[in-house]
């Protein structure tokens, strides 16, 4: 064989029994990727913001993992910021330092606020993303992301404002009437059809003026009139259709005259700051009164709105400009220094030791004032301690309501008409543990809340807790948790004399059984 033959064959074996190669291992790297869920934003009257999703697909975790938001191809159809403390704002990009994310990790990072710049719709753009870390990348295709971004028609924006009734240097009193400021406004880009307004006096006031197409709210509909004003202290009433960019008001700014007026009752509480609250409902829908005034004969809303109609909407335009308006506007009254009479009583108990009772007390604001609460503050007597009780807790904690106390406070929320409201009255009830012969020194305590109002008469704000004898059936046995008094037993009936007889002969027999006995023993 020559050479080359030689060659040949070496060749060939080689390739049937092949050649040793080197091995590497794979390094692990990380994977991040971006997305925006979804991929397309709509921003409205109300802005927009947008998140980017964050992920670590591979193996190991990456470090200083940088999030890039590319604004450059936004038009100024919309205006773009950021308010994450990771992120930064400039040249037209957000730049959001994420850190570290671990393996299989994500991170949600709110990057971008979007707010609409004047009334353009439409398409207004995309939003660029990308996202880089300190490693190489395991799959750089999902490093990057797009958002489509659009600005759509605000619809019809109703808001509104109010002035105060008052200011703290004019106080408002019993039988004072004050004209109320407000205005309403389209700031949309759509007309506003079907909206209503309700003004709402929380109570301290009555709205003077009866429209044909309002509806009426008054929760004492049986207060007793004449110098004390309970309502009707709301009103919903139907607004015309108003345009993009119109407005109205509700008072003539020459003449003073005003769509609605307060009055004030006896039954104002002050020295107070009050509040009421003037709100805008779109469409047509406002919620159920607890009660409504029979509608009566005289002029519509739109009537009274018309009279108070020129330059009104100018007026409001140039408030809605300059004031930051919502949907709902607070206003204050200040009033006049009032005074109310809280009187607290309690029901008598009875019950022995061992026995639960039901203690009874009423409070009653006497007036004139209205007044809030009330508070209690109920005082055990010895030989007795109070149970937990609903809207109670011990004396002397932080609304801690342990099992035995000797003292209860207690609140009743919200306000505390006066009589004359026809209501006025709360009754409550706590039980009472009786441990032994109960004391005269228990109490209960009464004040109003929340009010500026002063007490008149101090000497009733403070009932004493009576114990009438020492049975009576109105208590509860503490081991049985059986209905009882003081456990006498069955009562005595029939002829005093037939009782002397059966115990007579039932000493006879005791003493012949003794004369028995002692003779057996002598004969034993």
């Amino acid at each position: 064989m020559n050479r080359i033959g030689a060659g040949l064959a070496v060749l060939a074996a080689a390739a049937l029994i092949g050649t040793p190669t080197v091995a590497y291992a794979a390094v692990p790297l990380p994977d991040l990727a971006v997305s925006f869920a979804p991929s397309a934003v709509e921003v409205g009257a109300d802005g927009a913001t947008v998140s980017a999703h964050v992920s670590n697909g591979g193996a190991v975790a990456a470090s200083a993992v940088t999030l890039t938001l590319d604004l450059r191809k936004l038009s100024d159809a919309v205006v773009a910021s950021t308010s994450d403390s990771r992120c930064t704002l400039k040249d037209e990009k957000v730049t959001c330092a994420l850190g570290g994310i671990a393996a299989a990790g994500v991170v949600d990072v709110p990057a971008l606020a979007l707010e609409r710049n004047g009334d353009a719709v439409g398409p207004a753009g995309t939003v660029a993303a990308s996202v880089d870390g300190a490693e190489e990348d395991a799959t750089p295709a999902n490093d990057t992301a797009s958002l489509s971004v659009t600005t759509a028609a605000s619809g019809a924006e109703l808001v509104v404002g109010a002035e105060d009734i008052n200011t703290s240097a004019t106080p408002v009193g019993p039988g004072d009437t004050k004209p109320f400021h407000g205005l309403v406004f389209n700031q949309g880009d759509t007309a506003a059809t079907g909206a209503t307004m309700t003004l709402d006096l929380r109570g301290f006031g009555a709205v003077a003026e009866r429209y044909t197409d309002c509806t009426y709210v008054d929760d004492f509909p049986h207060d007793t009139g004449g110098e004390f004003v309970y309502g009707p202290d709301r009103v919903t009433c139907p607004l015309p259709e108003l345009n993009p960019g119109a407005g109205l008001l509700f008072f003539n700014e020459k003449t003073g005259e005003s769509a609605f007026n307060v009055q004030f009752g006896r039954n104002l509480p002050g020295p107070d700051s009050l509040s009421g609250a003037f709100s805008i409902q779109p469409g047509t829908g406002t919620s159920a009164a607890p009660q409504t005034l029979a509608k009566q004969p005289g002029p519509t809303f739109a009537e009274a709105l018309a009279r108070l109609q020129p330059a009104t909407t100018a007026r409001a335009q140039r408030v809605a400009v300059t004031d930051d308006l919502k949907s709902t506007a607070a206003f204050q009254v200040w009033t006049k220094a009032n005074t109310l009479d809280v009187r607290a009583t309690a029901a008598p108990v009875s019950g022995t030791a061992g026995q639960t009772v039901t203690l009874t007390y009423d409070v009653v604001n006497q007036g004139p004032s209205d007044g809030g609460g009330p508070n209690v503050l109920i005082t055990a007597p010895s030989g007795t301690v109070l149970l937990p009780a609903k809207g109670c807790w011990t004396d002397g904690t932080d609304h801690v309501r342990r099992a035995e106390s000797a003292k209860l406070r207690c609140t009743v929320d919200g306000r505390f008409p006066a009589v004359a409201s026809g209501s006025g009255k709360v009754s409550l009830s706590v039980k009472l543990k009786i441990k032994s012969t109960p004391g005269t020194n228990g109490t209960v305590y009464a004040v109003s809340c929340c009010v500026g109002s002063t007490e008149s008469n101090k000497a009733n704000n403070t009932a004493k807790i009576v114990f009438s004898g020492g049975g009576g059936g109105t208590g509860t046995d503490a081991d049985t948790d059986t209905a009882g008094g003081s456990g006498a037993g069955l009562p005595i009936t029939g002829s005093p004399v037939a009782l002397v007889a059966l115990v007579g002969g039932v000493v006879l027999v005791l003493g012949v059984v003794l004369l028995l006995v002692v003779r057996r023993k002598r004969v034993s």
